[in-house]
């Protein structure tokens, strides 16, 4: 067969066999099978390896076999250019026009940013003050302190001893005998 088989050809593309079988797709092709082994012609062979560094470079695959598929002569690898804001862009009068109008919607949107800040700023230091005024009208006066004394509770008055005027003799004799007369009785 005049082709590669389509492992050769993934090696080659440095991607998968599965990964070459769908590029292959894509580029109108089939790849044709002899026992387990699938081919691939030259020409998609060469087209799949073309693929690989566009895609590599950002393009998908299916723009990247577009373009293999418009140019198989000129296929180059696309690089993304961005223009650059500064002294190296192009004097380009439309693109310097829009930069400025740019940088002066920003310098209005910090303005407008530093006054709202300055204005809710503002709007907080009073709502403060507001609460504070708030919180010493709602607040209990300060309590004064009490001065306590010490109450004692009320004990009617002890009555006499009825040993005091007894001899000791009479005490000790009593308090053998009969104890209750030595108690201290109201009536007694």
């Amino acid at each position: 067969m005049d082709g590669k088989t389509l492992a050769e050809v993934a090696q080659t593309a440095g991607i998968t066999p599965d990964q070459a079988r769908y590029w292959a797709s894509l580029c109108g092709g089939k790849p044709t099978r002899r026992g387990r082994i699938a081919y691939l012609t030259a020409d998609l062979a060469a087209r799949i390896v073309e693929m690989a560094p566009m895609i590599n470079a950002g393009l998908t695959p299916k723009e990247a076999a577009a373009t293999v598929a418009r140019k198989p002569e000129q296929a180059q690898v696309s690089q993304p250019t961005m223009a650059l804001a500064g002294p190296s862009a192009p004097n380009n009068p439309d693109l310097a026009g829009q930069v400025e109008g740019m940088r002066k919607a920003m310098l209005e949107m910090t303005t407008a940013f530093r006054d709202e800040a300055l204005a809710i700023r503002a709007t907080v230091e009073r709502q403060a003050e507001e609460i504070r005024n708030l919180r010493t009208a709602l607040l209990p006066p300060p309590a004064l302190p009490i001065q306590t004394r010490k109450i004692e509770p009320w004990k009617p008055e002890p009555g006499p001893d009825p040993a005091e005027e007894m001899p000791w003799w009479r005490v000790a004799w009593l308090s053998l005998v009969n104890p209750a007369k030595l108690r201290r009785w109201d009536s007694a």
